[in-house]
């Protein structure tokens, strides 16, 4: 399930509060429930959904930079986000770098033929390229999501 951002393209914020609402708080609920099953404290309890909460944002930021740089082989399908258009980290992350990586993504006129949307895929990996975002998005901390 994609949570989408229909009004305008999301802040790093909403893409972290997306994050929290959805990944993380499977992971958190797992592991709490986990813990419950196991006959864990509630103090246990919580620590065991703290931990999933981080575990779970992790895992959704890892995971939209391999959906951007990642090899089949590695990740068993293909790094396809940026020709599905998904509001990822690495995209998120270039918005607030050069807003015409929304453009981009927005632009009823490149979605229009398959050689214009190839052309806009390409310009996009390009623009995610020239300001580096694959190092800055594989060094973000998932930050508390408590």
């Amino acid at each position: 399930m994609d949570l989408h951002f229909p009004e305008a393209p999301p802040s790093l914020d909403d893409y972290m509060e997306m994050i929290r609402l959805k990944t993380a708080a499977l992971m958190g609920l797992s592991c709490q429930v986990g813990a419950l099953m196991a006959g864990s404290t509630p103090e246990v309890q919580e620590k065991a959904r703290i931990f999933g909460s981080l575990l779970g944002t992790a895992f959704q930021l890892q995971d939209d930079v391999l959906g951007v740089w990642g090899e089949e082989a590695e990740m068993g399908k293909t790094a396809n986000d940026l020709d599905e258009r998904k509001w990822g980290l690495p995209v998120v992350l270039a918005m607030e770098k050069d807003p015409r990586v929304a453009e981009l993504l927005t632009s009823p006129l490149r979605s229009d033929s398959a050689i214009g949307y190839q052309a806009a895929t390409a310009e996009l990996q390009s623009f995610l390229e020239t300001l580096d975002i694959e190092v800055e998005a594989r060094s973000q901390p998932p930050g508390r999501t408590t």
